[in-house]
């Protein structure tokens, strides 16, 4: 099994091993007893995202419930005496490329009590093949493990030493923790992992500045007020917009790469007992029933 490749970019190396603040503001957004209801939140979202050159029409969906979570195996689990809380984001898009789609999913799970992240998965479907990601954080490592259907990457593993970096793929959550604070922070943001091919692990410094704008229109509807976090990589910049009411819904998301999201439904639901098939269409629920 082969060593992946990491690309820190210069006065990032140093912070992560020593340890930044700006990761682990989790705990006072996640112990809101909105979390406490059993349901779940369920975001629909118009996306625009670019495959082969081309912008193709694709269907984002964004699920935050919480979970028991067994520490040691890291899996949810039915012994809630031996469990933590974990608050899982599942990240769910279906992009059309012609006569196949690209199915992706990234499941990140935050440790209730703390906002840290201990777990993220990745899998990546299309007509070529499967390709799967795991990232670990244990005893004070960071461990990742792909395996890739590409002959020229099969399988490879590398570890990092404890620090404080996030991901891409985690940001419509983490700006969440921090959306009413002034002025400007820094995080160190690991690039997006979604992704059927495997890519270098490559943490960048990202600065923050979040700001209050009024009267905000996203697909067809208005909002009054919005919070928004502009988020710099060096010459990238990504635009993510929130609503300014707790618990700070993601509307749109403006990508570097010049991918969008745009809120088009948000239901608050048991969305596991939606199974029939003329649940089908979201359409059909009312108030979360």
């Amino acid at each position: 099994m082969k060593k992946i490749r990491v690309l820190i970019y210069p006065g990032v190396f140093i912070g992560c091993l020593l340890g930044l603040s700006g990761t682990s503001k989790g705990e006072a957004f996640f112990e809101n007893a909105y979390w406490n209801s059993g349901k779940a939140e369920f975001q629909v979202y118009e996306a625009s995202v670019k495959k082969y050159g081309v912008n193709r029409n694709a269907t984002v969906k964004l699920i935050m419930v919480k979970e028991p979570f067994d520490p040691i195996r890291l899996v949810k689990t039915g012994h809630e005496e031996d469990s933590v809380n974990v608050i899982k984001m599942n990240m769910i898009q279906q992009i059309p490329t012609g006569i196949y789609d690209y199915y992706q999913m990234a499941s990140i799970f935050f440790e209730r009590s703390t906002g840290r992240i201990l777990k993220y998965t990745m899998s990546s479907q299309d007509g070529c093949g499967n390709t799967f990601m795991e990232y670990r954080r244990r005893e004070g490592k960071h461990l990742f493990h792909y395996h890739s259907y590409f002959d020229d990457q099969g399988d490879s593993e590398t570890i990092l030493e404890d620090g404080d970096f996030t991901f891409y793929d985690s940001l419509p959550v983490v700006l969440r923790f921090r959306l009413t604070q002034a002025g400007e922070y820094r995080l160190y943001i690991m690039d997006s992992l979604m992704s059927n091919k495997w890519i270098p692990l490559t943490i960048r410094e990202g600065l923050v500045r979040n700001r209050s704008q009024e009267a905000w229109k996203v697909g067809g509807k208005r909002y009054p007020r919005v919070f928004i976090s502009e988020v710099r990589r060096g010459e990238q910049k990504d635009l993510l917009v929130f609503e300014a009411q707790y618990p700070y819904r993601l509307l749109e998301w403006r990508k570097a790469d010049g991918d969008e999201m745009m809120l088009n439904q948000s239901h608050s639901l048991y969305y596991w007992r939606y199974t029939k098939p003329n649940d089908r269409s979201l359409g059909i629920v009312r108030d979360g029933r």
